[in-house]
């Protein structure tokens, strides 16, 4: 983040324990980034974002395709996803 200072993360999980682990992580970025408690498959998300980006998630989550209708739903100019086996 530090290579752009103009940038601002909406970050969700449903897992408090992770997000709490990202807060500790970007804690020198905390007035940059917005942590959301919340299951990507029921995701109600209000903002417009330039991007959506999935690391590393959809493997994990019981039904990936709502995951992706969900976030499809929530307005946005690209989405990007990686999985284990993208690097």
């Amino acid at each position: 983040m530090r290579l752009f200072p103009d940038l601002h993360i909406t970050s969700v999980d449903f897992s408090e324990t992770q997000l709490l682990k990202a807060k500790d992580n970007l804690r020198e970025f905390a007035d940059r980034v917005t942590f959301v408690l919340q299951d990507v498959e029921q995701l109600s998300l209000a903002e417009r974002f330039d991007s959506a980006f999935i690391c590393w998630a959809l493997e994990h989550i019981p039904n990936p395709l709502l995951a992706l209708q969900q976030v499809k739903k929530t307005p946005y100019s690209r989405c990007f996803n990686t999985h284990h086996r993208s690097f």
